[in-house]
């Protein structure tokens, strides 16, 4: 069978099984979005992971991508990714499979290998871990730039590594490169503002982290955190290259959007620049600020997406009303809710979010 569209006939696949069943209406009008970004504001127990699961399938089943493996779905863990595919195989069989359903260093790790050489990097490029990181460095630890962490270095270098490492992963997760880290230090120099030995401080660590840079790209290999930027250096500096993904994957889906860091905020943002972008999140589940994720990711997206339709679910199938209506009342204290920005006037939408159990009331908490 095929479906009409604006852009002629595509494939309709025929199943056995109803994706449209058992969804209430807020439901219904998430998974059957069609084209054009969307935000899906999914509280807690509100069936977010249906929600992606039926879309895939819908997405499938109504002919939006003429293959599966046109889809592309980000989720913030591999368990994560393994239950969509699970939850999608029994709507739509194997077709599921073929989607790419991964986390974000998953689907950059695939882009690199396929243009390794674009970006700057060897066929057989090597990813290390954390406990890798650690080790690289202690192997290299003599040919960082170290002047007044050398004391430390030399006491105890693994628990000088710890933090060190971390904060190069912070900066990764921020988007924030080693010459980025340089100039605001002498950016923060000129104005006169910061003393001058947190200057210096920070000034050693961004050599250090230029450095760590150099002896990754000498031996081949990347971390984590350079999955995600190298690949979004590819796409700014190669655009007709991005143009070949936004052809490839036509539609763009990504789970828990409010824990994006900013660098997968921008690498969502390119690949989504065909506008055929869906993004589920709940702001009053946003818990990884330690991380460098800002608490304004779905604010944003309804900016960098003005014309994005905004579906809220409201319908609690996990708790009982009187929970519901407690912790509600603790949360309404978050002024940057975008419930909260909505009634200012800060975004151009009406939100409500009053979650509503289907289990009815049920006893008082103890």
């Amino acid at each position: 069978m095929f479906l009409s569209t604006k852009e002629g006939l595509k494939p309709r696949y025929t199943f056995p099984m109803d994706v449209l069943e058992g969804l209430n209406d807020r439901q219904r009008e998430a998974v059957t979005h069609g084209e054009g970004p969307l935000l899906v504001l999914a509280g807690v127990g509100t069936g977010k992971t249906t929600i992606i699961t039926r879309r895939i399938a819908f997405l499938i089943s109504e002919g939006f991508v003429q293959r599966p493996n046109q889809l592309l779905v980000f989720t913030f863990t591999e368990r994560a990714a393994e239950e969509m595919l699970d939850r999608a195989f029994e709507w739509v069989g194997y077709a599921a499979l073929d989607a790419w359903v991964s986390t974000y260093h998953s689907v950059c790790q695939r882009i690199l290998q396929e243009n390794a050489p674009l970006a700057g990097l060897p066929h057989d490029f090597r990813v290390l871990d954390e406990w890798d990181q650690k080790i690289f460095l202690l192997d290299n630890l003599w040919r960082l730039p170290l002047r007044r962490f050398r004391p430390r270095a030399v006491r105890n270098p693994l628990r000088f590594l710890q933090p060190l490492v971390s904060l190069i992963q912070r900066a990764k997760d921020e988007g924030i490169t080693p010459e980025r880290y340089l100039s605001w230090v002498e950016e923060e120099r000129e104005k006169g503002e910061q003393p001058e030995d947190v200057l210096e401080l920070h000034g050693e660590l961004a050599r250090i982290y230029a450095a760590y840079q150099r002896l990754l790209e000498r031996e081949g290999y990347v971390d984590f955190g350079d999955l995600i930027l190298k690949t979004i250096r590819l796409f700014e500096e190669h655009p007709s290259l991005l143009l070949e993904y936004h052809r490839r994957f036509p539609y763009v889906l990504a789970d828990e959007f409010q824990d994006t860091s900013p660098a997968e905020f921008r690498l969502v943002e390119l690949l989504g620049g065909h506008r055929n972008i869906t993004v589920v999140g709940d702001d009053d589940q946003a818990i990884y600020g330690f991380r460098g994720v800002r608490w304004d990711n779905l604010r944003n997206f309804l900016r960098r997406f003005p014309e994005a339709r905004l579906v809220v679910l409201e319908e609690n199938y996990r708790s009982t009303q009187e929970i519901l209506d407690r912790a509600r009342r603790l949360i309404l204290n978050n002024r940057f809710r975008l419930e909260a920005l909505a009634e200012r006037g800060e975004i151009p939408h009406r939100i409500t979010k009053e979650l509503r159990a289907k289990r009815g009331e049920g006893p008082r908490p103890r």
